[in-house]
């Protein structure tokens, strides 16, 4: 988390440490926490850091390249799944294994394409590793 926080200071110097460091928990961690959590997740990161409410760091270049990609894959690229897309990818920059995990028709499928799509529209290549565990 202190990589993300230190990453983040150097991109947006301007902006107070708290600040930032309030950002790195709240958007590292929540495409992690079950929607139960999320509201119990909320009010403990506002009681750490008091009135500092600082908006997701957003690239909207990237963001374009992700909605280009679903477009061409026939799937509307909604705000969500634009947020899901990113999400996956800035996990996969702070580790190098995830676990894509939801109920049936979530769009688990759909995000993780989209993404190796938007990553060889980036660099040209690819190498994914899959295991589909069966029941």
């Amino acid at each position: 988390m202190l990589v993300v926080a230190g990453a983040f200071k150097r991109a947006e110097p301007k902006i107070s440490e708290g600040a930032l460091l309030m950002r790195a928990l709240r958007d590292f961690n929540l495409p992690k926490i079950v929607a139960e959590d999320l509201e119990i997740f909320s009010g403990l990161l506002y009681d750490l850091f008091p009135g500092v409410d600082i908006p997701r760091k957003r690239d909207l270049e990237y963001e374009a390249i992700i909605k280009k990609a679903s477009t061409e894959s026939r799937l509307y690229p909604e705000e969500v799944f634009i947020l899901k897309v990113f999400q996956l990818s800035e996990l996969l920059e702070i580790g190098h294994c995830v676990f894509v995990m939801g109920p049936p028709g979530a769009g688990k499928s759909s995000v993780w394409k989209t993404l190796s799509k938007v990553k060889i529209k980036l660099a040209g290549r690819l190498l994914l590793l899959m295991s589909i565990p069966r029941s």
